[in-house]
């Protein structure tokens, strides 16, 4: 079975942020390639933004080292419409699946 993108916390009850560990890719590359489509996101918490490596709130879920390193968190507005989600999700999965 090829690895997948998988959400880090399935159990998380907040739906305007979404963390996802990509299989293969170091998060940073996805956000630059994905920032020049129009796509923005972060590779860190948002707990750690200020002093993001090593991510002590990745750590703290379970994640290793290289999986902290795939990590994205996407984070969604009242602003945000459903036909943006859509295209940052084909985009997403088109080149980081």
């Amino acid at each position: 079975m090829a690895p997948t993108i998988r959400p880090v916390a399935t159990w998380a009850e907040y739906p305007g942020v979404c963390g996802l560990i990509l299989p293969h890719t170091p998060g940073q590359s996805a956000a630059t390639s994905m920032g020049q489509q129009g796509f923005c996101f972060s590779t860190v918490s948002a707990c750690s933004i200020k002093d993001p490596r090593p991510d002590k709130s990745l750590a703290a879920l379970g994640l290793t080292p290289e999986e902290n390193d795939r990590y994205i968190r996407i984070s969604f507005g009242p602003s945000n419409q459903a036909e943006e989600i859509t295209a940052f999700a084909k985009a997403l999965n088109e080149d980081y699946s």
